[in-house]
C-alpha cells in the first residue's frame, strides 16, 4: 500500500523532473555536509536477470523494474548527487537530499526505517566490511558474500580518494531486488567511516560503536500499474544504467562516463 506523505504522486513527479519551488516536505539538506558519499549499487538474486527480461521498447518506462530504477534515478539526478564525482557532487549532502526524494514519494511502501548500531572492536578492515553488511536487513544468505564483495568495492573506491590524509566518508550501498510477487524493493544503507591511504594500503578506523542508517522501500507491481501512465514523457533508466550511475570509480581507473545533472525539461530528448 502507498504511504500518505502530503505530497500527490504528480506533484512530486512535477518537483523532481523541473526546476520548481521546494515542495512542503522535502527538506533541504545542510550545504556544509562536504563529507564525501561514495556509493555501489547491486542487484541482489535474480534481480538483474529479471529487469533485463522485463525490458519494453521505448524510451518511457514500462515495467515495475524501470519504474523503480527511473523512480531512484530522477531523485538522484533532482538532488545534484553524483556518486562518480565523490570530490564533488558526490558529497553526504546531495545523497541526503536523494534520500528525502525517495522518502517524499508516495508510491513507495516504506518497510524498514531504522539505524543499527554496531558495536565493534575490531580493526582489521575487511572485519568492519563484514559489520556493515551484517547490518543489512532481508538479504538471502546465499547472496551475503556478493553484497560484501560490492562493499570492499565501495571501500576501495573510497581510500582511492583519501590519499594520505584522513577523511571522513559516508559509504553508499544500494540494492534492488524483486520478491516472488514481482514487486521491487529498494534497499538503502548507509554508515560514515574515517578512511586514509598509506604507501601500501588503506586504512579504515571507526569509533567502537558507528550507526547504519537503514531504509528499505517496495513498489508493488499493481502500484505501478497504477501510476506508470504519468511517467510516459519521462526518459526510463536501464538496470545497467542505474548501476553504472551508483558505482563510484576507483581513482585513476578511467573509463567513468560522465552523467547529466540536470533534470529533463520538456520531455524526452
Amino acid at each position: 500500500m502507498s504511504r500518505v506523505t502530503g505530497i500527490s504522486m504528480q506533484e512530486w513527479l512535477d518537483h523532481v523532473s523541473s526546476p520548481a519551488p521546494m515542495l512542503k516536505g522535502m527538506a533541504v539538506t545542510s550545504p556544509n555536509d562536504n563529507i564525501m558519499s561514495p556509493a555501489n549499487a547491486a542487484g541482489v538474486g535474480n534481480y538483474v536477470q529479471m529487469a533485463q527480461q522485463n525490458s519494453s521498447s521505448g524510451s518511457a518506462p514500462k515495467s515495475v523494474f524501470e519504474g523503480m530504477q527511473t523512480i531512484a534515478n530522477l531523485s538522484r539526478v533532482k538532488a545534484g548527487y553524483n556518486p562518480l564525482d565523490p570530490e564533488g557532487k558526490g558529497s553526504k549532502a546531495n545523497f541526503l537530499q536523494f534520500s528525502q526524494y525517495l522518502a517524499d514519494l508516495p508510491a513507495l511502501s516504506l518497510l524498514n526505517s531504522s539505524t543499527k548500531e554496531v558495536h565493534q572492536q575490531e580493526q582489521n578492515a575487511d572485519k568492519i566490511i563484514d559489520s556493515f553488511v551484517a547490518a543489512f536487513e532481508g538479504i538471502a544468505q546465499e547472496n551475503v558474500a556478493a553484497i560484501t564483495s560490492a562493499v570492499s568495492n565501495l571501500a576501495k573506491a573510497a581510500l582511492s580518494y583519501s590519499k594520505k590524509e584522513q577523511k571522513y566518508s559516508n559509504f553508499a550501498q544500494n540494492l534492488l531486488q524483486v520478491n516472488s510477487t514481482g514487486d521491487v524493493q529498494f534497499h538503502l544503507y548507509s554508515s560514515v567511516f574515517q578512511i586514509s591511504q598509506t604507501e601500501s594500503k588503506g586504512t579504515i578506523t571507526y569509533k567502537s560503536d558507528y550507526s547504519v542508517l537503514v531504509a528499505v522501500y517496495e513498489l508493488a507491481a499493481s502500484e505501478w500499474g497504477q501510476i506508470s501512465g504519468i511517467f510516459n514523457k519521462q526518459e526510463k533508466t536501464s538496470i545497467n544504467d542505474w548501476l553504472n550511475n551508483m558505482k563510484t570509480p576507483v581513482k585513476g581507473a578511467g573509463g567513468a562516463r560522465a552523467l547529466c545533472l540536470y533534470p529533463q525539461l520538456g520531455g524526452r530528448r
